[in-house]
């Protein structure tokens, strides 16, 4: 028999278009399950053997609407051209061609068939043979997030032949498994993707995966290892441009920026005229007499772009303004107290700024600058908090002078932090630990040298998971795959066991990985 063989039973996967929803005047609530065959309608039924005819009619529960039926019905392996017709509750699938002998086909039917009245689609799969036996085996391919770990429905699942040719295809289900049925022994080339437009074929936008050995060789029926679906990587380019009043712009790119060189027109600007605000984007201040239109070009390691920028005379703002840009304007005891202004420092007037601690005792501390933040550094390791008062025109930057302005800060005690003590004896190439509070990522802790512990200190009361990235490009973050070179993207440990943190106590973990 041949190894091009597929199918499996008419399975009626419900893809369910929307939740149920009850109408003001309906009567009713709305229809969410979608047309499904009658098998014992169906004609040839079902798992047919010694298929001679050139059609197959299905009757449905209800009346539905075919959806582009040239591309959403397809017979695999691709020996024939699908024709299709609707008639009533039956679809009538056909073709001209002559059927390859001794050989299992599936017709799919992928979300061609809808409900007229809810829009409700389906999957439905159809199979026969053209000779005496159906293939037999079964093989089920969990699909995983390669960024989380977690389970990945409604994902595209293709098996081709070491030739090349679609043998088989399937959906993830909610549990994030793709199941293949009827299949030969053979030797096939596995791929997952998101098939965002329906065409079978992977587009550079979808997000993929496939199996680090490209040919899988299957003679029973099992299931395999997780293959991690990753977003390809974006193409590196600015992302976008946002003004800042009164005279800066925040530029985003798609790729981190490394050792970034700034351009405003033909000239660089000087590393004290812009700032990286995070690893993707940089806060770039520009000559208030011409912030409403020009470039910004910006050249790291991973990127060149230039992007224009334009600004409408109205929408331009010129008061100086100071903030606090910490959480709840909240510092640890190791943290730097600072405040912004929303642009470069000129000059700043000490006589006009007082720092008031507990019982409005004033305090002392030494100011100094950096580009566009007022950095306030005490003279012995006060813990409390402090109300900052800035009388008008204490500050003083390209576009003007502050307005009164009293902030109040707050300077924790180290008594109310805890620590973790990391051991991750297990690894010995580098490595990325990832400490992370819920969703947010608190620290990200390249590591390439092994056999002492890592105390994280300052860490807020509560729980906390972990991540460890095994770098293999060793450049302290995640990189994701290409499926061009058949590169995998990193591998991600996921400790997902919360580790609770209390205030002034140090706690003591081991990470063991379950793989190595």
């Amino acid at each position: 028999m041949s190894v091009a063989r597929v199918g499996y039973c008419i399975v009626l996967t419900l893809i369910l278009g929307s939740c149920a929803q009850v109408g003001t005047i309906s009567g009713g609530e709305k229809d969410t399950a979608a047309p499904a065959p009658i098998p014992e309608k169906t004609v040839p039924e079902n798992a047919s053997v010694f298929m001679v005819g050139q059609e197959v009619s299905i009757v449905f529960d209800e009346f539905f609407t075919l959806v582009d039926p040239s591309q959403n019905i397809q017979i695999v392996p691709p020996h024939a051209k699908i024709n299709a017709r609707a008639k009533g509750k039956t679809l009538y699938v056909s073709w001209d061609e002559v059927l390859k002998d001794n050989t299992t086909y599936a017709i799919y039917l992928n979300r061609a068939v809808k409900d007229l009245s809810e829009g409700n689609d389906s999957i439905i799969q159809y199979v026969f043979s053209t000779g005496a036996t159906l293939d037999s085996l079964y093989y089920d391919f969990p699909i995983v997030d390669a960024t989380n770990g977690r389970p990945v429905q409604d994902v595209t699942c293709v098996l081709y032949s070491e030739s090349g040719d679609l043998v088989n295809y399937s959906l993830s289900n909610e549990s994030g498994i793709a199941r293949m049925r009827y299949l030969a022994t053979g030797r096939y080339k596995p791929l997952v993707f998101e098939d965002e437009n329906k065409d079978m074929v992977p587009q550079v936008q979808e997000r993929v995966g496939f199996p680090a050995d490209s040919i899988i060789a299957i003679d029973s029926s099992g299931i395999f290892d997780p293959i991690r679906l990753f977003s390809p990587a974006p193409k590196a380019e600015i992302e976008d441009v946002k003004y800042q009043p009164p005279a800066s712009y925040f530029v985003h790119s798609t790729v981190p920026l490394i050792e970034p060189r700034v351009f405003v027109g033909e000239v660089e600007v000087d590393t004290s005229l812009f700032a990286q605000i995070s690893e993707n984007s940089l806060q770039v201040f520009v000559d208030p007499d011409s912030i409403f239109s020009g470039s910004i070009a910006v050249h790291s390691e991973l990127m060149t772009d230039t992007s224009d920028y334009r600004l409408l005379k109205s929408q331009a703002q010129t008061n100086t303004r100071l903030y606090c840009t910490a959480p709840k304007n909240t510092f640890a005891p190791s943290e730097t107290v600072s405040i912004f202004a929303n642009d470069i420092i000129r000059a700043i007037d000490t006589m006009k700024i007082a720092v008031y601690g507990e019982d409005s005792i004033r305090i002392y501390p030494t100011f100094s600058v950096k580009r566009n933040e007022l950095l306030l550094d005490f003279p012995f390791e006060k813990t409390s908090d402090f109300e900052i008062v800035f009388d008008a025109n204490a500050v003083s930057t390209r576009v003007g002078e502050n307005t009164e302005t009293s902030i109040k800060v707050k300077r924790n005690s180290a008594k109310k932090y805890g620590s973790l003590v990391v051991t991750l004896e297990a690894y010995t190439e580098p490595i990325v630990l990832v400490v992370k509070q819920g969703k947010t990522t608190v620290h990200s802790i390249p590591i390439t040298t092994f056999g002492e512990p890592v105390s994280i200190e300052e860490l807020a009361p509560g729980e906390y998971t972990f991540e460890v990235i095994r770098d293999r490009t060793e450049n302290g973050r995640w990189d994701t795959g290409d499926l061009s070179s058949r590169t995998q993207p990193e591998t991600i440990d996921f400790f997902s066991k919360p580790t609770k943190v209390r205030a002034n106590w140090s706690v003591e973990i081991t990470l063991h990985p379950t793989h190595p």
